[in-house]
């Protein structure tokens, strides 16, 4: 903790590796928009530190699975860094096992585009999504997406796009 790294997208350019069960705190600040791979048995956790404030631009997770994020802030207001995707959540190419728990999604100025996950086991809970053109949409099977609030959005909410999915308890308002 004396020694940080600057960003969570440095840490992913310098190509760190993890191991199943490591917990990577952030804490305030912008932490970009890193691009990540990895796969692993269990899950490795990336969220803040207790009582800091990180915030992501956003993240993309290619080839990679067992990723878990708990409690992030994901803004394109520039409090993040540099918004460098159409998403700010966005997943390709063999992304499986992820969890994205408790997590905050905001568009401000032209809103865009929130969550796309293209993977199979995936939970998504407990999170807010606001201010957007498409809110979540979550290509595979076995999602667990529970207990969302998704507020003010222009398109879809939700697109349900797998098989053998549970979605419950999400409270969907104000399309514009």
């Amino acid at each position: 903790q004396a020694n940080p790294w600057k960003s969570l997208q440095d840490v992913f350019s310098a190509q760190k590796t993890f191991n199943s069960g490591d917990v990577i705190y952030l804490l305030t600040g912008a932490h970009g928009s890193p691009y990540m791979t990895g796969t692993h048995s269990d899950y490795v956790t990336i969220k803040p530190l207790s009582g800091e404030n990180p915030v992501l631009a956003s993240v993309q997770v290619e080839n990679g699975s067992y990723w878990a994020f708990d409690g992030l802030t994901f803004s394109t207001n520039g409090s993040g860094g540099s918004f460098a995707r159409d998403y700010m959540f966005l997943t390709k190419n063999n992304a499986t096992y992820l969890k994205i728990e408790n997590c905050t999604f905001s568009w401000y100025a032209n809103s865009e585009d929130a969550v796309i996950i293209r993977g199979d086991n995936v939970i998504f809970n407990n999170n807010t999504i606001k201010n957007v053109y498409f809110g979540l949409q979550i290509e595979g099977d076995y999602a667990e997406v529970k207990n969302n609030l998704i507020d003010n959005f222009g398109a879809d909410a939700i697109r349900a796009l797998g098989s053998h999915a549970i979605y419950e308890n999400n409270i969907i308002r104000d399309a514009y």
